[in-house]
């Protein structure tokens, strides 16, 4: 990895959420936002395609950049890494939005809970979602032949992901589950890395 690529990374992620979500307003063009306010199991709809799909997106676009101006083929953990930082990027950028906006309106030992969550744990589970994210994308370019299908896996998964652990975000411990659960994909696919390429290659 390179220090100059992880810095581009990192505040382009915040460039971009900045314009899609500030002066775009994606999130209010996006439907699926409507179905947030439901109760379960419809809430999924909402969670998933709306604000999981949006937001793995947002993230994914540095990630894309990056690999479409790279001079040379970026392995699966360079890219993991790369997704890692933009990740945490939105994370931050989405934990400041929140004190500003939503926390504010709350009580002192409430806002001070949500701020400490905020800009600890969650970033770190947007960094996580995202290097999912760059691991599909990293063989996405490095087998053009199945390209389509590793951009949905790319989206898919860490959306479904996301959008779940959002779903169950008021019960605690099926919340937590969604998290082991990023956590051990994306150790997984680091772990099989090499037996992937390999089937790809055939």
């Amino acid at each position: 990895v390179k220090l100059k690529t992880t810095l581009n990374v990192f505040f382009l992620t915040q460039l971009c959420v900045f314009v899609a979500w500030d002066l775009l307003g994606l999130p209010k063009v996006n439907p699926f936002y409507a179905f947030t306010g439901v109760h379960f199991p419809f809430n999924l709809l909402g969670y998933v395609f709306g604000v999981g799909l949006t937001e793995e997106l947002g993230k994914m676009i540095p990630l894309l950049i990056i690999l479409r101006k790279a001079k040379e083929p970026l392995i699966p953990q360079t890219m993991v890494f790369y997704g890692l930082m933009a990740g945490i990027s939105f994370g931050v950028f989405e934990g400041v939005q929140y004190q500003m906006t939503v926390n504010a309106e709350q009580t002192y030992d409430v806002s001070f809970f949500l701020n400490i969550a905020r800009l600890t744990s969650l970033p770190f589970l947007h960094a996580c979602w995202c290097g999912i994210a760059g691991y599909f994308l990293s063989f996405a370019h490095l087998y053009p032949k199945y390209r389509r299908g590793l951009y949905v896996l790319a989206i898919s998964i860490p959306a479904i992901v996301h959008g779940l652990y959002d779903s169950f975000a008021d019960l605690g411990a099926i919340s937590l589950v969604m998290v082991f659960l990023g956590l051990m994909l994306l150790m997984m696919y680091l772990k099989q890395s090499v037996d992937y390429q390999s089937k790809l290659r055939q």
